[in-house]
């Protein structure tokens, strides 16, 4: 920690000369201005006390500053009486304090209280809880004879000099906001040869800079029995900044950075027989990989130095050396700091100290060059220029990237050269800071208690905060305590089983817990029963509106940056006759008043399911953002989600009559048609439709599947010759390219392409199909071509990023497409599909643990997706987790009733080789519930290829092939076995023909290991 400046008198730095640890008494300095005249004004009704007057006076000398600080108040209730109980306190390093008056006024009698009484010097650290020592003194004086009716007036001055800062002195003043009766004043005085500039708040008025004796000069401030200052409602912290002074004597923050890069790098310099070098060695030793140094070095840093923070002899700016905070074993932000830059600095790492504020310091750009404005110092490491904020004080760091956002606004770079203070980009976080699932199972009926599951999981700090308590409780007082937490998130839960993990690589805490709980059902028999979902509506927002006495023109702050997600799994009970489940709970993906509201739902096979976050995106917002968010709020569904049964009314069916009937409605009617495979009515549908409407896209997409199913290609090139020369939209009209595609006049179909985009560079839509219809296309190369174009003018479209990332991993560059997934995963990082592209690309990049963490933060968005299930179970697979891997298939297996997710557990097994008698095992259970689906068989025959089975292997492929001819990965997976089985002219016309089919048919199984 760094010293920072007191509230009420000023923070300041000067040069050194002769300090005190005792109380002095003395008349009050010369260059003093006569006390405030008081104010006739009452009272406050009800109010403990009167201030007659406050005063405080501010002198920059030469290497010298003094701070007088007096006050008189009147004491009008008992409660009041304790003012009597003055305390002092300053730091006998650089301060000296002397003591003008303390005395009674009462009515025409004054009694002079030091005549009797002194103040009692007391050694006292005030802060040895929070590991600080400042080595402040303290002095009390108890006033005697203090009683209701009485006047108590005080006065003293705090000269300092301190030499660290280059006899610069600096600090702040400030007049109360609140509205009282009494007088109250600031006044800055400095001689004519210090270069003091000053920045005032507006609401003190015009800044008139006063001659005084000597040369000096000066600048008062008096508030009169002033009122309330004003404040701006849901401004941020800058905005309500109120009669305040700020001054300094640096005439830059440069200057200030420079001195204090002195003192940094000095203390970084190590003795050539400094310990620290050898640890440099090991962790050089450990690893060549730049980053994985870097956090070794700080976990070093974190680990094995307690943190304390010195404020003694100068210490609240001067560092201490990095081998006497290696000898000492502690230290505080100031020492950290230099033994991380010398241990960085040793292994080749670009780092440098920066002064912070911990507390956010959203006002610190507007300020002077004033120490005070941070209170912190950590360093930023440059590693191929990315810049990383690495915090000695804090714990059990497992990433450079350990806080997604950092809670400093500014920040002042510690170095020679060119520096100035610097805005800090916060990003919002792409991780839930708190995330709930919660697991209901009701299908014992509505008077039965819920199986009930759930996981609550936790990041940052707050996450080592509950790491931190639980771990220092036993077992089953740990226990004790996260039954008490689930009991008080829902009401009449019991809890039977709770556990906890913390996962030091993600720096998450992940809570689970299985237990009963009574849901609140409404309704009954007779009218339908209804259940409010957990977790799935937006608690309604007030409108950000401002009394008219208020600064209309100030931005809002957004809560900032908050990221909550809730998902809720419903499992009902099986519909009643003549009854059914429906809900209520609308989609909802839009930005609003700088917050991303999210939410999905649906209801599929008695299962209900929801997921709604909320992540602020940005700080603040403009006031004319904030009046576009009030329009919406009334009307936003902010209804609680609700599941619900509906009596099914019978009707006898009437025919839709012709009259009447929209374009629209035939349209659907004739995809209704298509999937019950009645292709000439369907036909009729659509034909019906486009003569009232030629526009109908709906019609135009239907009538084009409908012909291409039939294989009729240049029926379609000739529907939409005609079709087409309606004025459509540039994306509807890109329906020509895609046919064109399917009837394999690809250079045709990149033509249209190209034409349609040179018109309408502009239309997201129509880049969005183009490269559409490029994914058709086994060649990658011009997918990517039309997704790179495309992003070069919106290069935030999580469909475009996600071809990108597609095509690149077609062609085999994992690493480049991982940067674009990156990209669409911080646009939005609730998309649970984004999530699992990117773990596919980590994957590919043998990252298995990152794509895990990516994995299972999709599966918190939905726990019931089967492709976020399969690759999970993959990643752990590939990690040895073998037991867990399996386990997480159990659920999708107990909901699919055709063996998909038998026949996916039993593939994932056999590509990674492992439990090969259980996945034999699963397989031929799909196959016995879905014997005539080839991708079983598929299955099946890998097993027997890693078994060593050949002649199995080959019988099984077979009817793989039988089921599907062209298979190129059963062709693939049979050339290999009548290769193991020295069949070479079997095996090369299979290679050959899975080859022609699709060039990658080898990939999964060359990469497990499989290769001819």
């Amino acid at each position: 920690m760094l010293a920072a400046g007191a509230a009420v008198v000023a923070a300041a730095t000067g040069a050194r000369a002769a300090t005190s640890d005792t109380v002095q008494y003395g008349p009050p300095p010369a260059w003093l201005a006569p006390a405030p005249t008081p104010t006739t004004a009452a009272a406050s009704p009800n109010a403990p006390l009167r201030l007659i007057y406050t005063d405080t006076q501010t002198h920059v000398g030469a290497k010298l500053m003094e701070v007088y600080t007096g006050y008189r108040l009147k004491v009008l209730t008992p409660q009041a009486l304790a003012a009597g109980n003055i305390t002092l306190t300053w730091n006998p390093s650089t301060d000296e304090v002397t003591v003008h008056r303390v005395r009674i006024i009462r009515g025409d009698k004054i009694i002079d209280v030091l005549a009797d009484s002194k103040f009692r010097v007391v050694e006292r650290e005030s802060k040895l809880d929070y590991a600080m020592l400042e080595g402040n003194l303290t002095a009390l004086l108890q006033t005697a004879g203090l009683q209701v009716g009485d006047e108590l007036e005080f006065a003293a001055t705090i000269r300092r000099r301190s030499a660290v800062l280059g006899d610069h002195a600096s600090g702040e003043m400030q007049l109360p906001h609140s509205g009282l009766p009494g007088a109250y004043r600031v006044r800055l005085l400095w001689d004519k040869s210090s270069k003091l500039q000053f920045r005032t708040t507006p609401d003190l008025g015009s800044a008139v800079v006063h001659d005084e004796p000597g040369g000096a000069h000066s600048l008062t401030f008096e508030l009169r029995d002033p009122s309330a200052s004003v404040l701006t409602e849901g401004a941020p912290e800058r905005f309500n900044v109120r009669r305040h002074l700020d001054f300094s004597e640096f005439a830059s923050w440069a200057e200030l950075s420079h001195i204090m890069a002195g003192l940094f790098d000095r203390a970084a310099i190590l003795d050539a027989k400094s310990p620290i070098h050898a640890e440099a060695d090991k962790i050089r030793a450990a690893s060549a990989d730049p980053e994985a140094r870097a956090l070794a070095a700080l976990r070093l840093v974190q680990d094995r130095i307690r943190y304390v923070y010195i404020g003694l002899n100068n210490g609240a700016y001067r560092p201490a050396t990095a081998d006497e905070t290696w000898t000492r074993r502690f230290g505080d932000c100031k020492a950290k700091t230099v033994l991380l830059m010398a241990l960085l600095r040793d292994l080749g790492i670009q780092a440098e100290p920066v002064l912070v504020n911990s507390k956010g310091g959203d006002a610190a750009g507007s300020l002077p060059p004033i120490p005070g404005a941070f209170d912190h110092v950590l360093v930023r490491a440059t590693i191929a220029g990315k810049s990383h904020w690495l915090d000695g004080t804090r714990l059990n760091d497992h990433s450079l990237d350990a806080v997604d956002s950092p809670p400093f606004r500014w920040a002042l770079p510690v170095r020679t050269g060119v520096v100035d203070l610097e805005p800090v980009a916060r990003g919002p976080n792409t991780r839930p800071l708190h995330a709930v699932v919660l697991d209901m199972d009701v299908r014992a009926g509505f008077d039965a208690p819920a199986k009930v599951k759930g996981e609550h999981t936790y990041r940052g700090d707050q996450a080592l905060a509950y790491k931190l308590e639980l771990s220092g409780l036993s077992p089953e007082n740990a226990t004790n305590v996260l039954k008490t937490y689930w009991r008080n998130q829902y009401s009449g839960l019991k809890p039977d089983q709770v556990t906890w993990r913390y996962d030091d690589r993600q720096a998450l805490l992940v809570l689970n817990m299985t237990g009963e709980m009574k849901p609140d059902w409404d309704g009954d028999d007779a009218g339908g029963h209804s259940l409010d979902i957990f977790g799935a509506g937006f608690t309604p927002e007030e409108k950000l509106e401002r009394p008219a006495e208020q600064d209309q023109t100030a931005p809002w702050a957004v809560d900032y940056p908050r990221y909550k997600r809730w998902t809720t799994i419903i499992r009902l009970p099986e519909a009643r006759p003549d009854w059914r489940w429906t809900y209520r709970a609308a989609p909802v993906h839009r930005k609003l008043a700088g917050e991303s509201l999210w939410r999905e739902s649906r209801l599929r096979d008695g299962i209900m399911f929801t997921t709604m976050s909320r992540r602020s995106y940005t700080a603040e917002i403009s006031p004319e953002e904030a009046k576009a968010a009030n329009d919406p709020k009334p009307k936003f569904d902010n209804l609680i989600s609700q599941v619900y049964e509906r009596k099914i009314i019978a009707a006898a069916p009437q025919p839709m009559p012709a009259s009447g009937r929209t374009a629209s409605a035939m349209a659907y009617e004739g995809l209704r048609l298509m999937s019950e495979k009645k292709d000439a009515e369907a036909a009729k549908a659509f034909d019906d439709a486009l003569a009232l409407d030629p526009k109908d896209t709906t019609a135009i997409f239907g009538k084009v599947r409908l012909l291409q199913s039939r294989g009729d290609d240049t029926g379609v090139l000739a529907f939409l010759d005609g079709a087409l020369k309606a004025d459509l939209p540039a994306h509807v009209q890109a329906v020509r390219a895609q046919a064109l595609m399917h009837a394999g006049r690809k250079t045709d179909a990149y033509a249209a392409l190209d034409a349609l985009i040179s018109k309408h560079p502009d239309d997201l839509q129509l880049r969005q199909a183009a490269v559409e219809v490029a994914a058709a296309d086994k060649d990658p190369a011009p997918r990517l071509r039309l997704a790179e174009d495309a992003l070069k003018r919106f290069p935030d479209d999580t469909s475009l990023l996600s071809h990108r990332v597609s095509a690149l991993t077609a062609q085999h560059r994992y690493a480049e497409a991982l940067s674009s997934a990156d990209h669409a995963v911080e646009m939005e990082p609730e998309d649970q599909f984004l999530l699992r592209n990117r773990a596919q690309m980590l994957l590919k990049l043998g990252r298995l643990e990152d794509a895990l963490a990516d994995l299972d933060e999709a599966w918190r968005i939905d726990p019931l997706d089967d492709g976020t299930i399969d690759a999970r179970a993959k990643a752990l697979f590939g990690l040895g987790r073998l037991d867990e891997a399996r386990a997480s298939y159990d659920d999708w297996i107990s909901r699919d009733k055709r063996g998909g997710a038998l026949n996916d557990r039993c593939w994932n097994e056999g590509l990674a080789n492992v439990l090969l008698t259980e996945a034999e095992a699963d397989c031929a259970a799909a196959i016995k519930l879905s014997p005539k689906v080839y991708a079983f068989w598929d299955s099946y025959g890998l097993i027997a290829l890693r078994i060593g089975r050949w002649d199995e292997a080959i019988k099984r492929y077979d009817e793989a092939l039988a089921l599907n001819p062209k298979s190129s990965h059963s062709l693939y997976g049979r050339a290999l076995a009548h290769l193991r089985r020295n069949e070479k002219a079997a095996a090369d016309a299979d290679f050959a023909a899975a080859n022609a089919l699709d060039s990658s048919a080898g990939d999964e199984l060359n990469e497990a290991g499989l290769k001819p």
